[in-house]
């Protein structure tokens, strides 16, 4: 609608006594094109696929978990003609509260990242990046979001609020004032 959006990092957004939340993923490259990504927050569950043998997105349920994801990173960045011809060994862990606190937007943006860098891809420009990680949550993953979250994981400083105008796409930052 074209109505500007201001935001915050997460931290603002924690209960007193919580660390910032995070999301940390060491990955590296696999000459294949074979991906194996664990989660150390549900251990059970690898995401252990090929590039070319991706679910189709109309099969994508929640018996998939935190696995759409990177299966929906991959299918996003094919589709915008980026070659993925190397795929990763990856371990995830992550701890965003639940309620609102962009835990998809943040993994979807690093996965999004890091295997744009393992395929030799680099300078992609941010908002890009931020058009695609909205689009794998509402194309693959089925799950219709704005942009906001995305930008501010995307753009976030520290220290300072990040305002982002839908009208033309500018992103420009407002120093906080709890830390003036």
């Amino acid at each position: 609608n074209g109505t500007d959006l201001l935001g915050a990092a997460i931290g603002s957004r924690l209960k007193k006594g919580e660390s910032n939340g995070f999301i940390w993923f060491a990955y590296s490259r696999d000459d294949s094109d074979k991906f194996r990504i664990k989660s150390l927050n549900y251990p059970d569950v690898i995401a252990d696929f090929t590039v070319s043998n991706i679910p189709d997105k109309n099969q994508i349920n929640k018996d998939h978990d935190w696995r759409k994801f990177p299966f929906a990173a991959v299918y996003i960045l094919k589709k915008h003609h980026f070659e993925i011809k190397n795929g990763m060994n990856g371990i995830l862990i992550g701890k965003i509260p639940e309620g609102g606190l962009s835990r998809s937007a943040s993994l979807s943006i690093n996965l999004i990242y890091s295997i744009l860098e393992i395929n030799g891809y680099k300078n992609i420009d941010t908002m890009k990046i931020v058009d695609m990680a909205q689009e794998m949550e509402i194309e693959y993953i089925h799950s219709p979001c704005g942009k906001l979250d995305q930008v501010m994981i995307a753009f976030g400083k520290a220290g300072f609020l990040t305002l982002y105008s839908q009208k033309d796409g500018k992103v420009s930052y407002i120093q906080n004032p709890k830390n003036s």
